[in-house]
Order: structure tokens, then sequence, then C-alpha cells
């Protein structure tokens, strides 16, 4: 039987440093073994890539998220994930028409910002800006987020502001950059 004491001491766990490339490097090690994500894990490998994630950690996650979307057992969440993942990875690496694919994947999946916010950049990587604002907007408030909350309520923003200067509407640039600025004392 525990022995419980009454106290008023407190203990607060505070993180000691940004574990993040750790944690990637330990589901790396668990990709090259091909261990099974369960779909918590595959969450947490999906989340900590989208908020911590390199460009290189993006590509060599491509087999683990590949894998995902040729499982018939997995769940939707779990094929929105890969996704979202796969369509980083493929424009970071250049491969414009895997990018596509898994982007319109998403996109048919009901979307997610972190699709729109691919889309947006991709558009914004050729010139094309009006196209980006439309997919940048669709970020910020037609979908959901469900992996990084930053891109609905500061990336998607700041990078509408971007395109606005772009365009020279430095009015509507500022608005949307007050409007990022607001959102991160939430």
């Amino acid at each position: 039987n525990p022995i419980i004491y009454d106290s008023d001491i407190t203990i607060t766990h505070l993180p000691q440093g940004n574990h993040a490339i750790r944690d990637l490097a330990a589901f790396e090690r668990m990709e090259k073994e091909q261990l099974y994500f369960n779909s918590r894990l595959h969450n947490i490998y999906a989340k900590e890539l989208m908020i911590a994630g390199e460009e290189e950690h993006f590509i060599r996650s491509i087999p683990t998220f590949l894998r995902t979307m040729d499982d018939t057992e997995r769940s939707v969440d779990d094929l929105k994930e890969a996704c979202c993942i796969l369509a980083k990875a493929y424009r970071i690496k250049g491969d414009i028409s895997s990018f596509f694919k898994y982007a319109m994947k998403g996109v048919a999946m009901d979307g997610c910002s972190e699709i729109c916010m691919e889309l947006g950049d991709y558009y914004s990587s050729i010139g094309d800006i009006n196209e980006a604002i439309l997919w940048y907007y669709n970020a910020a408030f037609e979908t959901e987020c469900i992996l990084k909350l930053s891109i609905k309520t500061k990336d998607a923003l700041l990078a509408l502001a971007n395109c606005y200067e772009d365009l020279g509407d430095y009015e509507t640039a500022n608005s949307y950059k007050e409007q990022a600025t607001s959102n991160e004392s939430l």
C-alpha cells in the first residue's frame, strides 16, 4: 500500500531543451527497422516533423508515410497526416508530380490547413502570387489544422502579408501582419 502525504509541494516538469532532433532520430531508427507506427506514434511523428523537422527529415520520412498510404487498414486521419508529410517532402525534393499527387489526395479528403499551406508555398515559389493567395487564405480561414496550429494562426497570415506586399497592397499586408501578431498572444 502506498504511503500518502498531504503537502503544499508543487512538482513542475519543465523541458531542459528542445528534444525534437533526438525524437526525430528515434523515429528514423524505427523506420530503418521498418517498425509499424500505430496511429498514436504516426500522429506524433507527423507533428514532430511539421513543428521541428528540417528538410532532410522530411525526405527521410518518405518511406514511412508511403507505407501508410499503401496500408488499407489505416484510418482517414492517418492518411491525411501522411498526405501532409508526403506533399511537403516531395515539394522540398522538387518532385512536383508526386507533390501534386499527395496534395490533391489531401484536398480530396476534405483538405486541411497544412495541405493548403503547401499549395500556397508551391505557387509562391513559382511566382503565381494570386494562386498562392487563394491557398494561403484557405489555410488561414477555410480549413482546419491537423498537425501544426501555427499554420492557421500565424504562418498562413504572414504568407498572405508577403503576397500582398509583393503586389504593392501594403494596407492589406499590414492587416494580415496585425492578425498574425494578435494571434501570438493567444
